[in-house]
């Protein structure tokens, strides 16, 4: 009884084996695997498809192999398309996946067989494509030509769209240095720098003219009082500038009386009724102070006996007498005009 029992067992496990291994056979033979080239034969740097192609039951999962990028050493994959799954019959689907592969190392290179996974009563199963075969050949060499030299590059023609920015450019840059060239011409007669004035006529005979002029319009009678000054002040700077050399309009009226002495001016009296002129006029420009009548003819009068005073003295003459004469000249003008100047501060 017991031997039997243990026969019986003994072929319920064969039998079991027999038909896990028969079932295995059976999903084994419903899956198929094809890889192959779109051709096996290209010239180096050539680009082709390599195809696979899986046929399977429709209820099972077969996985593919993830690539990176290479296919194998030396074959470079540049494009993966995605897994695509065609309904072929009710019970088998096929599944297709292409890769785009270059190769740039020439000879003869071979692919091994793609393993393929998929799970069947728990258990997880293989199978393996069959291996393929490429071939990458150089570029075929003509030996019986001659050797010629590497052919330069075609010249296109220039087109206007491509000199238009150089044109422009070009104008851009002569306009800026023209306009550099004036500037520096312009500020190089602007600059800064004392060049004396040099009248055609003795400085005294244009200041004692100007005086004249001053005089006769009568600004300070009619209320224009601050012009009178301005101008009566700017007939002694243009007088100094000429007679002494110093760049009086310019300068304040502390500076140019500074400049004064340094020339080695010595008349006290003198300098005194430039200053009092000078001051009172600042006085009355920038203080807006109103000076008397009698401050206005004096600051004239003063003005007059500065210019008389200090004018050069003319060479001599051949004789001492038209000389004598020359004095007297001017001796009788100076007092025609202190003359004319009281009277006028006496009918005030």
């Amino acid at each position: 009884m017991k031997q039997s029992m243990m026969i019986g067992r003994k072929w319920l496990g064969i039998s079991t084996i027999y038909l896990c291994m028969f079932m295995h056979a059976v999903v084994a033979q419903d899956i198929s695997v094809r890889t192959f080239f779109e051709r096996d034969t290209i010239l180096i740097g050539d680009q082709i498809l390599f195809s696979i192609e899986v046929t399977q039951p429709r209820t099972l999962d077969v996985f593919f192999p993830v690539f990176a990028d290479t296919l194998v050493d030396k074959i470079e994959i540049l494009e993966q398309s995605s897994i695509d799954t065609i309904k072929a019959t009710n019970d088998l689907t096929h599944v297709n996946q292409s890769l785009l592969i270059t190769c740039f190392d020439s000879g003869s290179h071979r692919i091994p067989g793609l393993k393929f996974t998929y799970i069947t009563k728990n258990q997880e199963q293989e199978i393996f494509s069959q291996p393929s075969q490429l071939q990458v050949l150089t570029m075929p060499l003509d030996t019986t030509q001659a050797i010629f030299d590497i052919k330069m590059p075609y010249q296109a023609p220039l087109t206007f769209s491509e000199l238009l920015p150089y044109f422009l450019g070009g104008t851009l840059a002569i306009a800026v240095i023209l306009l550099a060239v004036w500037y520096f011409r312009q500020r190089r007669r602007k600059k800064v720098g004392y060049v004396p004035f040099k009248p055609s006529e003795p400085p005294h005979i244009i200041a004692l003219r100007k005086l004249d002029k001053l005089k006769e319009k009568r600004l300070w009678q009619n209320k224009k009082v601050k012009l009178y000054y301005t101008n009566l002040t700017e007939i002694l700077r243009i007088y100094l500038e000429g007679r002494y050399q110093i760049d009086a309009m310019e300068h304040t009226s502390e500076e140019i009386l500074w400049f004064l002495k340094n020339t080695g001016f010595n008349d006290n009296n003198l300098y005194l009724k430039l200053k009092e002129i000078l001051q009172l006029a600042d006085l009355v420009k920038f203080a807006k102070v109103k000076p008397l009548p009698q401050e206005n003819e004096t600051s004239l009068l003063d003005a007059y006996s500065f210019i008389n005073e200090t004018k050069p003295v003319e060479p001599a003459k051949l004789s001492e007498k038209p000389v004598e004469a020359d004095d007297n000249n001017n001796s009788n003008l100076e007092k025609m005009h202190n003359k004319e100047l009281s009277d006028n501060i006496s009918s005030k």
